[in-house]
């Protein structure tokens, strides 16, 4: 089954949780039941870099989200920044369907961190060799999930085709998409449907395909550019 990763974060919504909830009523309007949809927000500590140029997300408001998308039988999850809010996760729910990590080199010892049972997905620049801290998670058997990106907002559709798709020896790759349009989803669903046809068999549950969320784009706001998807574009596949 495909899941979507909806990330939604705090320069969004701007901590005000009844705004977040307007965002997962929308989404519930137009869910058909055909893929598994989790929500995910950002998490760091107010004294980190991140912080310096993006809104903190209070643990307060953590919890109100992650009631709200119980109550619209939701998941929540966060992408952790530093090991302060990777504690705050870690002790927060048993049912986290996962932790995520970004695609920076810098963050991928947090990894270490993290029990060997919980489920970690991870996002990788696909024009790139995979880095030492992360392949010392790759071979240690941790439960990864590889998500593969291209860093750049927007990007280009062909550029993640010809780095992902047009590889030798493709079979399938999860995505973090940071396109502005829907093409790259609609090309990786097909390739998905066409490999099924073929026979083979996804070695996880879930088929991972992670894109930014918004109501509206703002160019203010670092995570709501025009690669963000609005209720327009996910109407058009959910």
């Amino acid at each position: 089954m495909i899941q979507i990763v909806l990330d939604v974060s705090a320069n969004t919504f701007k901590n005000n949780w009844g705004y977040f909830e307007q965002m997962v009523q929308q989404i519930k309007t137009i869910d058909s039941g055909k893929y598994n949809i989790v929500f995910k927000t950002q998490l760091f500590s107010r004294h980190s870099e991140a912080a310096k140029i993006n809104i903190p997300l209070d643990h307060e408001v953590y919890e109100e989200m992650n009631r709200i998308c119980g109550d619209y039988n939701y998941s929540l999850t966060s992408s952790v920044f530093d090991n302060i809010s990777l504690d705050f996760l870690l002790h927060f729910s048993e049912d986290t369907p996962f932790i995520k990590i970004a695609c920076r080199s810098d963050l991928y010892n947090l990894i270490e961190n993290i029990p060997s049972n919980i489920i970690v997905y991870v996002s990788i620049d696909c024009r790139k060799t995979i880095s030492d801290a992360l392949h010392k998670s790759i071979t240690n058997n941790r439960t990864l999930r590889v998500l593969k990106c291209i860093p750049e907002y927007p990007a280009n559709t062909k550029d993640y085709i010809d780095n992902i798709f047009k590889i030798p020896g493709y079979i399938y790759s999860n995505i973090s998409d940071h396109t502005a349009n829907l093409k790259l989803f609609k090309y990786w669903e097909s390739s998905i449907a066409h490999m099924g046809e073929a026979g083979f068999h996804f070695p996880f549950e879930y088929e991972i395909f992670e894109m930014h969320y918004v109501l509206k784009h703002d160019d203010t706001n670092p995570d709501a550019g025009a690669f963000a998807k609005t209720i327009k574009d996910l109407t058009e596949i959910l």
